[in-house]
């Protein structure tokens, strides 16, 4: 069979498409992530992306909830690690542990960068795809990308952007629900007198992120990093997810992210207000006769609902706020 005589026989009527029984795509971190999705987690350096990603890994691994609010699917884990030695990574591992079986957390990690032998071109490529078939991973997890990719390539640039995901559906060809989650470096933006932050402005920050513009367009899902005076936010962007905004700290003495306290923190400051006045149980109508803009409204009760502050009752169309009580 000739390839056009392939592609041919590889059409399909919409009209059996629409009608098809199609299962449903499971979630391999709730909300978050699905098997087979490519993710970019994008944040300045020293601001926690390693450790989050760490965190996620473990997690997954032991079929732990991911910053104690969203439900995993157990799977192996790859993670390669160009910027930590192990050395380092051994008191990262032992912190964010606690105590769990991380057998199925495997790292590759370097003394130093010369010794890399993996990556998403040429031979390192074929190195990292025989991994993979081996070892079978559920999630892939590659720190920081720039390592990874063709030395020289310009982030900016759409054909660097096109080859990096190229690159990954590559490795995929073996292991086709194996998610990946490639994390890149952003530098502070100068020249903003009024700089947009992650909290308020997820979409904008995402977009305004120096040297990842080009790859935006060409992933499942965005996810987002900010440090600042007072924790960190955490935000995802994803094409067919809903957005999620969490407001995150450390727990004492430990570099683990857990979700802040007081969980309203995740909004950003109009969605607030709005929730202060909203009373404790609610329907769509009520909620609009409290002032609150119809756009506002849906926005807040989306991201109310993503984060576990808000459920439905058995009510059809009603709601109510739940009080969340963090574990000591």
């Amino acid at each position: 069979m000739t390839a056009t005589e392939a592609a041919v026989n590889s059409l399909q009527p919409l009209s059996e498409i629409i009608t098809a029984d199609y299962p449903a795509i499971p979630w391999l971190v709730e909300k978050l992530l699905r098997p087979g999705e490519t993710t970019l987690l994008i944040g300045r350096q020293k601001e926690g992306k390693s450790t989050l990603a760490l965190q996620l890994a473990i997690d997954v691994a032991t079929a732990d909830p991911f910053l104690e609010r969203f439900r995993t699917e157990p799977g192996r884990i790859l993670y390669v690690d160009f910027e930590n030695r192990p050395a380092q990574l051994k008191a990262r591992g032992l912190d964010l542990a606690r105590g769990r079986d991380v057998r199925n957390v495997l790292i590759k990690s370097f003394d130093f960068l010369t010794q890399r032998d993996v990556g998403l071109f040429g031979k390192e490529a074929a190195t990292l795809r025989a991994i993979i078939v081996e070892y079978e991973p559920a999630l892939l997890i590659l720190d920081p990308l720039r390592f990874a990719a063709p030395r020289g390539g310009q982030s900016k640039d759409e054909s660097w952007a096109v080859s990096i995901i190229d690159a990954v559906s590559s490795l995929r060809e073996s292991s086709p629900d194996m998610a990946v989650l490639l994390i890149h470096h952003t530098r502070k933006r100068q020249g903003q007198d009024q700089p947009v932050s992650l909290r308020d402005e997820p979409r904008m920050w995402i977009e305004n992120s120096y040297g990842s513009q080009a790859l935006l367009a060409h992933v499942d899902n965005i996810w987002g990093l900010e440090a600042d005076s007072d924790g960190f936010t955490f935000a995802t962007v994803a094409r067919s997810h809903g957005l999620i905004t969490l407001r995150l700290e450390k727990r004492p003495g430990s570099e683990l992210f857990l979700p802040s306290e007081d969980l309203t923190a995740s909004l950003t400051t109009a969605q607030r207000m709005y929730w202060n006045i909203l009373p404790q149980q609610f329907n769509w109508a009520s909620a609009q006769k409290c002032g609150i803009p119809h756009g506002s409204l849906d926005r807040l009760m989306r991201a109310a609902l993503a984060i576990g502050i808000l459920e439905t009752t058995p009510t059809k169309g009603t709601y109510r706020k739940v009080e969340i009580r963090q574990d000591a």
